[in-house]
């Protein structure tokens, strides 16, 4: 007989994988999406282009809950989107002593940002919500590793629906 080996990381990834696809079927349910939302989906390694091309297109706001972001190209992004007058507010994991550089910088540019609340063990989300439009969700952290490096995966949702913003503002009262 054969023993079979798990790979524990590609064990990890296919659960992860697994729950973000029934968290995507939750919260945009197909009874619930209207016929003209668009769902695409990235793998990773590739590039961070879809993630600054997305904050370069925002009018009103970007909203970003991380639980790494080490990512300059982004942090950059993020600055130029409040500096043409878009409403950009970020949370930030606070037990991870490398997203303080990204806390710094963000908040030195204007940046609303905040640490995020420890009502929880850990915010591990890595999700951000653009004019009610687009969202982007999914495991990548905003690092340099996780677009060109990692294997990632991520869905981006573009439609008309706001669902995950009271989730956002819920966190945001809570951080600090």
């Amino acid at each position: 007989m054969s023993k079979m080996k798990i790979n524990m990381n590609n064990l990890l990834f296919f659960v992860f994988g697994i729950v973000i696809g029934l968290l995507i079927f939750y919260i945009f349910s197909f009874q619930n999406m209207s016929s003209d939302c668009l769902v695409t989906f990235e793998a990773y390694p590739s590039s961070d282009d879809t993630v600054v091309d997305m904050i370069n297109s925002a009018q009103d706001y970007v909203y970003v809950e991380m639980y790494v972001f080490t990512n300059k190209r982004i942090m950059e992004a993020l600055a130029d989107a409040d500096n043409r007058g878009v409403d950009v507010r970020v949370i930030l994991e606070n037990s991870i002593d490398i997203n303080q550089d990204a806390y710094l910088y963000l908040k030195s540019h204007g940046v609303e940002t905040r640490w995020a609340s420890k009502n929880y063990r850990i915010t591990h989300a890595k999700l951000m919500l653009i004019d009610g439009k687009k969202v982007f969700i999914g495991s990548p952290n905003f690092s340099w590793s996780a677009f060109h490096k990692n294997r990632e995966f991520a869905a981006i949702i573009m439609c008309n629906d706001d669902r995950l913003l009271p989730e956002f503002f819920n966190d945001w009262k809570m951080a600090g």
